[in-house]
Parts: C-alpha cells; structure tokens; sequence
C-alpha cells in the first residue's frame, strides 16, 4: 500500500497545481481539474495506479460498511465534488 506521505504529497501537488488554473478564465475554458490531473499523471506515471489501489480500498471499505447497515435496502451515493479556487 502506498506511504501516507506519498499520497499527502500527491494531493498536495495537486490542489496546488489546481490553485495556479483560473476557473472562470475568457474564451470558454472552464474547470482545470482534467488538464491539471493529465499533467500530473504524465509527471509521475505511478499515480494513476495509486488512484486505482486508493479506489478499491475505498469501494471495499464502503461495501463492508454497507453490510453493518440496518435498512436492508441501502443506496450508496458518489458525490463528485470539485472547488473552484480563484
């Protein structure tokens, strides 16, 4: 499993990466979330497979929580979530 000190740096490069895009820039370019995440990945190929083992440890972890549940019908929801920071 991958260091907690890799995935802090990870996350940090990011969201700092995220800082230095405008949101709201002229001319029709939107979010820079893609653009940021695609030069990341190109950085640092090893990322892409940290993501997946972070998703499976988190599908996991969600699948056995909704086993501890009580209602016998539970939905689990995946809100996407991004911040604009100008």
């Amino acid at each position: 499993m991958m260091p907690r000190l890799t995935l802090w740096a990870a996350t940090t490069a990011f969201a700092c990466s995220s800082l230095l895009l405008n949101a709201q820039a002229p001319g029709g370019f939107g979010c820079g979330t893609d653009q940021a995440r695609s030069q990341l990945l190109m950085a640092d190929p090893r990322m892409a497979h940290a993501e997946a083992l972070y998703e499976s440890g988190l599908q996991t972890y969600l699948q056995a929580k909704a086993g501890l549940r009580d209602e016998a019908d539970t939905v689990i929801y995946h809100i996407p979530i991004v911040f604009h920071v100008q």
